[in-house]
């Protein structure tokens, strides 16, 4: 059975930690392309391939089914997916921006995906337990990050916040009850 699962959502919101869950439940992961440096415990071609912006360039000519960027310190982080990794068969998760994710629904690939609908003030808890951002650097984020998703529950079914195995159960059943 093949199934692609897209998890979306704003900094800190429990993306990764939703994705590393589904892994457990046999999902493999495809991993994204991005140009920014590794945080701490990271692994090139595990959370994400790490590349230079010459190298993101080139792929765009036609690698990618989907990129989108940000901006973190001055400087502009692009990420992106290639089409190969969607055409996979097996069951697949992604992480994807709101602007990945409305680039997926362009291209007619089915999917599921779900955007963690965290309230601002826990995120910016989750923030500070993270401690790799200052508070300035986190609320910067999260105010560029606001129009982006203003549409993303157009593309995505929306989940509150609720403990992780809640959201596993919900995405593995499409039990919303």
């Amino acid at each position: 059975m093949n199934r692609l699962i897209i998890i979306c959502g704003k900094t800190n919101s429990g993306k990764s930690t939703l994705k590393n869950a589904l892994l457990q439940h046999g999902f493999e992961s495809i991993v994204t392309y991005t140009t920014r440096s590794p945080r701490p415990g990271e692994v090139n071609g595990v959370d994400y391939h790490f590349v230079s912006e010459e190298e993101f360039e080139n792929l765009k000519k036609g690698q990618l089914l989907e990129w989108s960027g940000y901006t973190k310190d001055g400087q502009i982080v692009q990420v992106g997916s290639s089409k190969e990794s969607y055409m996979q068969p097996g069951k697949h998760v992604a992480i994807l921006d709101a602007a990945g994710l409305k680039a997926l629904k362009e291209s007619n690939t089915p999917y599921e995906a779900y955007y963690l609908d965290i309230p601002k003030k826990e995120l910016i808890r989750r923030a500070r337990q993270r401690g790799t951002e200052d508070e300035k650097q986190v609320m910067e984020r999260l105010d560029m990050e606001e129009e982006g998703y203003n549409d993303v529950k157009l593309y995505a079914t929306p989940l509150p916040l609720m403990s992780t195995d809640d959201l596993v159960h919900i995405v593995l059943t499409n039990d919303f009850s």
